[in-house]
């Protein structure tokens, strides 16, 4: 059916005005009817989605608790070193000959596990070059966190006393041989 412009309408029967408004009514409704299943559908789309997600995150906290209860039933508990009677004996006698080795725990039951796997004496496992490496290596940690200096480093002395130790007038009557004895003395390093 032609539609016809507003001018028509207006002389046209109320028929004919009818049937054209019914139409637009259909139409409309129809239109309406086609939204309202898209919006459905939307809404549908996002609960699934949203149900998706839940999904997911039950998923995954649930392989992540498993994942942690396999973690600390995997993790390595060091196993408790009991030493033999003979093994007993050798460590009191290497604590006698060594006390400062034996004053640190860690390393005393490393050198006993090096000792049992190479069937040596401890005295004999702490003469092995990857021992003496090992102490030499925590000796120089542990002076590190002491902050104290090397054995071999010098103090400063000025007039038998050493420069830390001599009170503001006595620096401020003799600054520039004080200072002057500091750097031969820095020098003095450096050469060497």
């Amino acid at each position: 059916m032609e539609e016809k412009t507003s001018e028509e309408k207006i002389g046209a029967p109320e028929e004919e005005l009818k049937t054209s408004a019914g139409e637009e009514e259909e139409v409309s409704e129809k239109t309406f009817k086609e939204e309202k299943p898209l919006k459905k559908s939307e809404e549908e789309k996002t609960k699934e989605d949203w149900k998706s997600l839940l999904a997911r995150k039950e998923h995954f906290k649930k392989k992540s608790e498993d994942l942690e209860a396999k973690l600390k039933e995997a993790e390595v508990k060091k196993p408790e070193v009991i030493p033999t009677d003979e093994e007993w004996k050798q460590k009191v006698n290497f604590a006698l000959v060594h006390p400062e080795v034996a004053a640190n725990e860690e390393f005393m039951d490393i050198l006993l596990s090096v000792a049992r796997g190479r069937s040596v004496s401890l005295k004999e496992a702490f003469g092995l070059s990857d021992m003496q490496a090992a102490w030499k290596s925590r000796q120089e940690i542990g002076r590190r966190e002491e902050g104290t200096p090397e054995p071999s480093s010098r103090v400063v002395t000025f007039g038998k006393k050493p420069v830390s130790e001599l009170s503001s007038e006595e620096i401020k009557a003799n600054y520039p041989d004080i200072i002057e004895k500091i750097l031969r003395a820095r020098r003095k390093k450096e050469i060497r």
